[in-house]
């Protein structure tokens, strides 16, 4: 009788020992998904962040010209807000804006050219609304770069 108490004994001895390390494999790995989130988390809201910044630059600059007389494109302070978004559309904002916000951005770039040659077809209304349309590009891009998937918003494929 003796020896099957021990082996009982042995049993449950050698039970617990698994579940432990069991519990303690499923800790460590419930930890590494934490800090991976947390990692994901923070590269995503360092992207929002300049997006934020960027977009912010580029909607004060486009609402500026955008309300500017047309009598009046010819100023310094004109040419330095024209030069001033030309050197963002051409440089920043191809690091940072997603397919929208481009779309938009290429729209306003084509109206701003259109305002300064004065051409009869682009009233300041027009080109107005083709400022206001590039906001709503950026804010539907900040939303998005909180919601998509990491790889997915500057469509990263896996393996390349």
């Amino acid at each position: 009788m003796g020896a099957k108490e021990r082996k009982s004994s042995w049993n449950w001895e050698t039970l617990t020992k698994i579940v432990s390390a069991g519990l303690a494999i499923l800790t460590l790995f419930f930890g590494i998904l934490q800090y991976r989130d947390q990692n994901v988390r923070q590269y995503r809201q360092k992207i929002y962040d300049e997006q934020f910044k960027i977009y912010s630059e580029i909607l004060d600059i486009s609402g500026k010209l955008s309300i500017t007389p047309l009598d009046s494109v010819i100023t310094p302070g004109y040419k330095l807000l024209n030069d001033f978004f030309d050197k963002l559309y051409f440089g920043k904002m191809n690091m940072i804006q997603d397919t929208t916000v481009e779309h938009a951005m290429i729209a306003f770039k084509k109206a701003k050219d259109q305002y300064n040659a004065s051409d009869p077809n682009m009233t300041p209304k027009i080109f107005q609304n083709y400022s206001v349309e590039l906001g709503v590009a950026c804010k539907e891009s900040l939303v998005k770069t909180q919601t998509v998937n990491i790889d997915q918003l500057f469509n990263i494929k896996k393996g390349e």
